[in-house]
């Protein structure tokens, strides 16, 4: 029987860009459909709507929005996957409201499972500098100036992670190896693959404690090596990688 999972995003033209060079090299099985769709806001409207309506389905907000999705019911889809940016430079941005849409947001076969890129998604393009004496380990990001971020990661990145659309399985190599490694050097001090488990909330957490609060930054991380390796699980990721 074949398998719908809806993938949803906060915009629609990097992340699409991302997605349909990603399904290229992943969850490609004969018996997996993916249906992407996009929010076309930020998280933080999301939060608003999803507090004012406890049992408002995500789904539904999405169908308004997205005509493709008519031809579609909720009940077809056996996960969802939502993709937003944490956009800490936003006027009505906070922590707190985050941390409460993981919680809403953290089972795909339910409600859906978030994944927040910081400060957003172009940091998927961030895992290597044009400058050499830099390493992804480090990069930080000044939470006000997230509304020049793009700015900031066109001039930073190497040439050879500018086009999204043609990355190759030598960059998603390269790219989870570094995202996951940094993922446990945020939450445990060790840029290694020694995590027993992946935790958006233990994330975001580290990120507070460690960047956001003392500091203002955020340490730039993207959301898809951390959803696929949820996916396939860590056994997956070190056989890829490696």
């Amino acid at each position: 029987m074949t398998e719908h999972i809806l993938f949803v995003f906060e915009g629609e033209k990097t992340e699409n860009q991302i997605a349909n060079n990603l399904l290229s090299f992943f969850i490609k099985e004969e018996d997996k459909i993916i249906v992407k769709s996009a929010y076309k806001t930020d998280i933080y409207w999301l939060y608003n709507q999803i507090i004012e309506d406890n049992d408002l389905d995500i789904f539904y907000l999405l169908k308004e929005k997205n005509d493709h999705l008519k031809e579609y019911s909720r009940d077809i889809f056996s996960q969802i996957y939502l993709f937003f940016d944490y956009d800490g430079h936003i006027a009505t941005a906070s922590p707190e409201k985050v941390e409460k849409l993981l919680n809403f947001f953290n089972e795909e076969t339910d409600n859906g499972k978030l994944y927040v890129s910081y400060p957003m998604v172009e940091a998927i393009k961030c895992y290597k500098s044009k400058d050499i004496t830099k390493n992804f380990r480090d990069l930080c990001y000044m939470v006000p100036q997230g509304g020049v971020f793009k700015k900031f990661v066109d001039e930073y990145i190497d040439f050879k992670c500018q086009d999204l659309t043609c990355y190759t399985n030598d960059h998603w190599i390269e790219i989870l190896n570094l995202n996951l490694k940094k993922y446990n050097w945020i939450t445990n001090n060790r840029f290694d693959f020694e995590f027993e488990e992946l935790c958006q909330n233990r994330l975001l957490d580290c990120q507070i404690d460690k960047f956001i609060s003392p500091n203002n930054t955020v340490s730039v991380i993207a959301s898809f090596p951390i959803m696929l390796t949820d996916y396939y699980g860590k056994n997956w990721l070190i056989n890829f990688v490696s």
